[in-house]
């Protein structure tokens, strides 16, 4: 992994400028994808979709920032302009709960941006998960449980990768039964890599368990424990 020049961006709202961190070339090595669909790719960083503002504190569509330029490597190459805003903080992830605020002050334009916007609400929730600093218990609060239920309505269109994703939903939800149910209607083919996720989310939903877990592509039915 190279490090690219930082690029300049401007909150939408206040024109706050804020840093977004570039590569000049990645890799996919050591890259996780896990259940809840996220996937980890620790050598191909990618910028957060939504971003809060160190400034107004409004959460914003990266994709809508005003871009201000990449800044040279060596100060004495900036503009005074320049040097000012290479002294801006990093973008910041919006988390969860201020993206659900965001949401009923109209963040989404569009009922697929709504469905983004809470698919990346559902990954930052899972986030204490995957480092494991938190344990998952079967009590959701009102707000996580409702946005699982709205995407859970989204998904319901049943193509392959739509069965994974409310099966999956619905585990997370405590709803293992239901889940086992989704994953049982999908027929796939033997040996691919969905067939392993299948299988995989199959016996999760057989131990009751609700975490987001990493995915093993090469999984195989184990007998029961």
């Amino acid at each position: 992994m190279i490090p690219g020049a930082d690029q300049v961006i401007f909150c939408p709202r206040c024109d706050a400028p804020a840093l977004v961190a570039t590569l000049v070339s990645g890799n996919t090595f050591g890259t996780v994808v896990w259940t809840d669909g996220y996937r980890y790719a620790p050598m191909l960083p990618e910028p957060p979709a939504l971003a809060r503002c160190h400034g107004c504190g409004k959460v914003f569509w990266l994709k809508q920032a005003r871009e201000g330029g990449s800044l040279p490597g060596d100060e004495k190459e900036m503009s005074a302009k320049q040097k000012v805003w290479s002294q801006a903080p990093g973008v910041t992830p919006a988390n969860a709960v201020q993206i659900y605020a965001a949401l009923k002050e109209g963040l989404a334009a569009s009922e697929v941006e709504e469905f983004e916007a809470r698919t990346y609400a559902w990954w930052r929730q899972n986030d204490k998960f995957r480092k494991g600093e938190a344990k998952r218990t079967d009590v959701l609060d009102s707000l996580t449980a409702y946005n699982l239920e709205w995407l859970l309505a989204f998904h319901r269109r049943h193509s392959a990768r739509d069965q994974l994703a409310c099966s999956e939903l619905l585990r997370e939800l405590g709803r293992c039964e239901e889940a086992q149910a989704e994953l049982q209607g999908l027929e796939l083919e033997a040996g691919t890599p969905l067939a392993s996720v299948k299988a995989q989310m199959s016996w999760l939903c057989w131990r009751g368990d609700t975490s987001v877990r990493a995915l093993d592509f090469e999984f195989r039915p184990r007998s029961e424990e």
